[in-house]
């Protein structure tokens, strides 16, 4: 995912060791405004990956290289800098507690 003034875009990363490119998922255009907070909630399930900003600006991107065991989840801003405040990680392998509908955004 990258986050700049002009929305977000969620991106498949590329792997330089096995000469594969970044993927391009999903573009998604809202003004983002220095100096005011968001809600931010990214979830990741098997293939799929859905982010959403304030419950109203919403990006779906599916991709086989996403279901894999990850070291890190990088969320680059470009611009001047971006402030971030209360995060949490949540793990569950019960696909019925997750808000990911994968079928709503085909």
């Amino acid at each position: 995912m990258i986050i700049n003034s002009s929305g977000f875009a969620l991106n498949k990363d590329g792997n330089p060791a096995k000469q594969e490119k970044a993927v391009a998922l999903a573009t998604v255009k809202t003004p983002i405004n220095a100096g005011q907070w968001y809600t931010m909630l990214v979830e990741v399930q098997g293939s799929q990956i859905l982010a959403r900003i304030d419950d109203s600006h919403v990006g779906f991107g599916e991709h086989d290289g996403i279901n894999v065991d990850k070291n890190d989840f990088g969320m680059p801003v470009s611009g001047d800098s971006a402030s971030l405040r209360s995060m949490t990680y949540h793990h569950s392998t019960d696909s019925s507690v997750t808000g990911l509908l994968a079928d709503s955004f085909r």
